[in-house]
């Protein structure tokens, strides 16, 4: 589920750019774009917590704020690097979706390699 989100939310990142660069951002791209990000975000965030609180089950409520205390902090790192282009672009905020989309699939496939080497040994 995480991977079909993630794949998602690239596929609206790369929407999102396209219409900032080519098309000056029409309402619809704007709408539809956001539309899918936040829904794949609904795939992602629930299940990515679960797996996470999931790993520690001897303390879960130390697992679920890192977690909150990692969104928090890649948030106030990434919202101003979003709003370098000012107020008349959004092709910093879709670079940065498609930036982190591939970082996170990235670590997905990484991890999913680390575990195979793992049970295979």
């Amino acid at each position: 589920m995480i991977t079909i989100g993630l794949v998602t939310t690239g596929a609206a990142g790369l929407l999102l750019l396209v219409g900032a660069v080519w098309w000056g951002m029409p309402l619809w791209v704007a709408i539809v774009g956001f539309l899918v990000l936040m829904s794949a975000q609904g795939l992602v965030a629930a299940n990515a917590g679960a797996l996470a609180s999931n790993e520690v089950p001897q303390h879960p409520g130390t697992g679920s704020a890192v977690l909150g205390f990692l969104q928090w902090c890649m948030a106030g790192v990434i919202a101003p690097l979003a709003g370098l282009g000012g107020d008349r672009t959004a092709v910093p905020m879709a670079v940065i979706i498609l930036l982190l989309t591939a970082a996170s699939l990235t670590a997905i496939a990484l991890t999913r390699t680390s575990r195979w080497l793992v049970a295979a040994a």
